[in-house]
């Protein structure tokens, strides 16, 4: 779950795709040689992505998801792997129709080959709620969602990685619905089951921290959303270093945030005066 440069005060999504986490060589295949190289583009296509170059991110997916279908079958965990990456690619070219009958299709031959509860299966079911949400099908996304947070958190325990990461996903859901007041217990829950699991000053509990932090701005809970950004900028200080660019745009925001509560400066003003940052209350 990591946290992203800071532009706006409003409730952020959890970026990305994460099939892109399962990019790897799996040894069962039956041409070794092939395959490496069918990884070798696949990587190709996810760097691409990840840098938000979504077009030519599909010009090395398409041919790559062919491929793989031809050399090692469709069924085959890379395959798969490949179609996932592909579908989520689509979504971010708002070519939603067509993202959503690939990811749907993914799913599908992921229960059949390996089990509605095998951790591809629930990857790829998370990843088809965060792309019904994309594109605004909020009540399928929140359904599909709501189950794989479940079905992670039964299985694999409410702290591990996967189950809080669709946690997150679920409140943000909410929040995204409006239903902002919904979304903050899930939030404040799974950032609990992080600082005991994880660590309180770790990349996913300032991530989670920046979430509460757009809950309460959205809420209107400027006290609350000012010390949630101070404590996360501290904490990202803590992990990423003193010259974090991200650790002092919390803080900016946080002083810009009472500052115009109070009405003392200028936003302008008050962005120049908080170089010096602050820790948490």
């Amino acid at each position: 779950m990591p946290p992203t440069s800071r532009s706006r005060s409003t409730t952020t999504h959890l970026v990305g795709s994460l099939f892109l986490s399962e990019a790897k060589v799996h040894e069962q295949g039956r041409d070794g040689a092939s395959r490496a190289s069918l990884q070798a583009r696949n990587d190709l296509g996810v760097a691409h992505f990840d840098a938000g170059r979504f077009d030519a991110a599909t010009a090395v997916l398409e041919p790559v998801v062919e491929d793989c279908t031809a050399m090692l079958g469709v069924g085959d965990v890379d395959t798969l792997v490949a179609a996932g990456n592909l579908g989520m690619t689509y979504m971010h070219l708002e070519r939603y129709e067509q993202g959503l009958a690939m990811l749907a299709e993914n799913v599908a031959f992921r229960e059949r080959y390996f089990g509605e509860t095998d951790p591809l299966t629930m990857t790829a079911r998370h990843a088809q709620g965060i792309a019904f949400e994309m594109a605004g099908r909020l009540p399928d996304a929140l359904a599909t969602l709501a189950s794989v947070a479940a079905q992670r958190s039964r299985i694999l325990g409410p702290a591990h990685t996967d189950s809080l990461t669709s946690r997150v996903a679920l409140a943000l859901a909410r929040a995204n619905t409006g239903d902002t007041v919904g979304a903050v217990p899930g939030l404040v829950a799974a950032l609990e089951d992080v600082e005991h699991s994880v660590g309180p000053r770790t990349v996913p509990a300032v991530t989670i921290r920046i979430h509460l932090a757009d809950c309460h701005t959205e809420l209107g809970q400027v006290d609350d959303a000012a010390t949630a950004l101070r404590r996360a900028a501290s904490d990202c200080q803590e992990v990423l270093g003193p010259t974090a660019p991200l650790a002092a745009a919390l803080r900016d925001e946080a002083f810009a945030l009472q500052t115009a509560e109070t009405g003392g400066i200028s936003g302008a003003e008050s962005l120049r005066g908080s170089g010096g940052g602050r820790g948490t209350r």
